[in-house]
């Protein structure tokens, strides 16, 4: 009976194991801009629109025909090193698209390497619609054909200044309501900037194109069928697939974990493995069964030495009978 119940526990904790293990592994990722993460705060819509292929890291640009394809960078919150900085240098001037959006001024790391003169201002930008109504959710207006306004949410602008390249084009204003909020009171103070303000811009970099955006979020599952958001990226893109850089984010534990059992499970999956947990499975039966069978003779035996005059054979039948 005892051997029973601790065979119970033993299986019920690896059950519970497995149940949570299983959880873990289909919960969807919540991580801000993950092209999985079907939540207001992920990419998962934009990856069923448009033809996304999201690369671990910035040196597989060198795998594409930079004229082909157009490299996506979202919201990044990790810096950029200068190999990288020189791999999306060199992939512009050899005729690359590259949209960077960008709120916090991580990005700025980019513009910087690429010797521009744009900044991302990092202050949030705001909007007074009727009056006294204050919004984080401007809109910009779109200096492009048959296209209106974009939809930003938690937005900043762009500083151009006097010395920044002749090559380039505003594709987007703010309103002249929209202010700088720098204290973040919701109040535009006078000593705030007054809009417009651009919010989107279009450089020529050697052969290729910079498309900088002040607005991270633009895309996201909960904005990107607002106003022509989509249309926009769509008009930006024209045919080019889409290499989403994923190594610029900080991921959540849960993520990582996720991640982890990924590759667990793709080592499991190997020839090599396979035969050797069917090896493990087939000695631990084996054992096990030596085991038992050892116990059960052992049973047999002492109850003999008690009682001597007791037919072995039907003692040992018992005993099967018992373990069935």
């Amino acid at each position: 009976m005892r051997r029973v119940i601790s065979l119970t526990t033993v299986l019920g904790a690896l059950l519970g194991v497995l149940t949570a293990i299983l959880v873990l592994y289909l919960m969807p990722p919540t991580d801000d801009f993950h092209p999985e993460n079907p939540y207001w705060n992920g990419l998962s819509k934009l990856t069923t629109l448009i033809q996304i292929k999201p690369i671990k890291n910035i040196e597989e640009l060198h795998k594409y025909d930079p004229q082909e394809v157009a490299l996506m960078i979202v919201g990044p919150s990790k810096h950029f090193n200068m190999p990288e900085i020189k791999q999306i240098k060199t992939f512009l001037l050899e005729g690359g698209l590259m949209i960077l959006a960008d709120d916090f001024g991580t990005a700025n790391d980019v513009l910087k390497g690429l010797n521009l003169t744009l900044r991302l201002s990092g202050l949030p930008l705001a909007d007074s619609f009727q009056g006294e109504k204050i919004s984080y959710m401007p809109r910009a207006k779109i200096h492009l054909n048959d296209l209106d306004e974009i939809i930003l949410n938690y937005a900043t602008i762009i500083e151009v200044t006097e010395k920044s390249s002749k090559d380039l084009y505003r594709l987007a204003f703010s309103t002249p309501l929209s202010f700088l909020d720098s204290d973040l009171d919701k109040f535009k103070d006078p000593e705030e900037r007054r809009g417009p303000f651009t919010v989107a811009i279009k450089i020529s970099y050697g052969n290729g194109t910079l498309i900088l955006i002040s607005d991270s979020s633009l895309f996201i599952n909960s904005m990107i069928n607002m106003g022509d958001n989509l249309r926009f990226l769509r008009h930006l893109l024209s045919d080019r697939l889409v290499l989403l850089d994923t190594s610029h984010w900080e991921i959540s534990t849960i993520t990582m974990i996720k991640r982890q059992l990924s590759k667990s499970l793709e080592v499991l999956q190997t020839p090599e493995v396979k035969y050797l947990l069917l090896v493990i499975f087939i000695i631990s039966l084996l054992r096990l069964r030596k085991t038992s069978l050892e116990k059960s003779n052992n049973r047999v035996e002492r109850l003999l030495e008690r009682h001597p005059t007791w037919n072995k054979k039907i003692l040992e039948i018992l005993e099967e009978d018992i373990h069935e």
